[in-house]
């Protein structure tokens, strides 16, 4: 296997949308256990920015690629002590949600476990925009509500709960300069919502979450794309090329829906 030549978006200081740099890479065989994917589309999100400006809990060093969703297409990968799965070959359009950034680049390495295999037919571009936002609705309100932004937007995801409904909030957005503070105050209140009869409120830290159980994770994502795939919960995007990477439009909140970089052209 020879060595696969790729660029993907560094930082390498912290700083605003201008530190973004496209940089060449190369990516060597894949180790046992791993695949290389040439990405087809990966999401962006707040988090994404927050870790760009160096205010990300869970990332607080230089240098890296942002990114924790992804969609892609396998080229090649090498089994470990267990089998691969009947569906895994060269080809085959995946999805993941990564358990440390990395997806703005053009081809990836993952393990094998943390490949999710598409529903034929479903867009990569809506695939990429699956794994960390979504709600479940039932009579009565919102079963579930999966929260990625703090502030008043916990008091409303926590308002429109069904009776036994969860609120799981795993990120929180900032004011600049102030975005430990205001998600440690997320966090916070979390906790306090929680001794609320009636109602749960949970905090998640997606990537802890990801690592600690395998087969929980790929169950949920299938779960996700098939959803996605039958128009239940697809979600409404916004695509850009990888070296655009949107990030001022998303601080500015001047984007509609979920934003998606593609590695088209």
């Amino acid at each position: 296997m020879n060595e696969i030549a790729s660029r993907k978006i560094l930082v390498e200081h912290f700083g605003g949308p201008d530190v973004l740099r496209t940089v060449r890479a190369t990516l060597p065989a894949p180790a046992p256990g791993y695949a290389r994917v040439k990405v087809l589309a990966a999401g962006v999100g707040l988090t994404d920015a927050m870790a760009r400006s160096g205010d990300y809990l869970l990332q607080r060093r230089t240098p890296f690629t942002p990114g924790y969703e992804l969609a892609g297409q396998v080229v090649d990968f090498t089994t470990a002590d267990t089998p691969a799965p009947s569906w895994l070959r060269p080809g085959a359009r995946v999805a993941a949600a990564l358990t440390r950034m990395g997806g703005y680049a053009e081809y990836v390495t993952l393990p094998l476990w943390q490949l999710v295999p598409l529903p034929d037919g479903l867009d990569p571009h809506i695939a990429a925009a699956v794994p960390l936002d979504q709600n479940d609705r039932e009579p009565g309100g919102v079963q579930a509500v999966f929260d990625h932004i703090g502030g008043p937007a916990l008091r409303k995801g926590y308002r429109v709960l069904a009776p036994g409904g969860v609120l799981v909030s795993y990120a929180a957005s900032g004011r600049p300069g102030r975005i430990v503070g205001d998600t440690l105050r997320a966090a916070a209140r979390v906790t306090l919502l929680n001794l609320r009869p009636g109602r749960r409120t949970a905090l998640a830290l997606v990537p802890r979450e990801i690592r600690a159980d395998h087969a929980r994770y790929r169950a949920a994502l299938t779960e996700l794309l098939a959803l996605a795939h039958a128009g239940t919960t697809a979600p409404q995007i916004t695509t850009a090329p990888l070296t655009e990477a949107v990030h001022t439009d998303l601080e500015r909140r001047a984007l509609t829906g979920k934003a998606v970089l593609t590695t088209d052209g």
